[in-house]
């Protein structure tokens, strides 16, 4: 983990070989340009944005990293299933945080459901 964001690396079928959660409201563009030159592979990551825009259709957002850069040229918005793996990762990995999702802008309600294990 980086000060402002969390990497997982996912190691499963997935389009994605990483999962990013911001841990602050600050911009996802920002946030991502601390983690250039962290991997040492090439491919689409996915970054979870709901600290910084909530619970709605701009929380994922999906684009290429290669040569130890994203390409912003490629970020795109996509729908994550609530039921969906990827999601319930991301879920996960918030819930460890606790501090930072109290502090969120996400409504009171959003905050129990994901503090309890209910993915959102």
């Amino acid at each position: 983990m980086l000060e402002n964001v969390l990497i997982q690396i996912l190691n499963d079928d997935s389009t994605y070989f990483a999962l990013l959660t911001t841990l602050n409201n600050s911009s996802p563009i920002d946030i991502l340009k601390q983690t250039e030159n962290v991997f040492v592979t090439s491919g689409r990551v996915l970054v979870d944005n709901i600290l910084h825009s909530g619970n709605n259709s701009d929380r994922f957002m999906e684009l290429q990293y290669s040569d130890g850069k994203f390409d912003f040229d490629t970020a795109q918005y996509v729908q994550i299933d609530r039921k969906n793996t990827l999601r319930i990762e991301a879920n996960n990995a918030l819930r460890g945080y606790p501090s930072v999702v109290n502090n969120s802008i996400l409504n009171s309600a959003q905050k129990k459901l994901l503090l309890h294990g209910i993915s959102i």
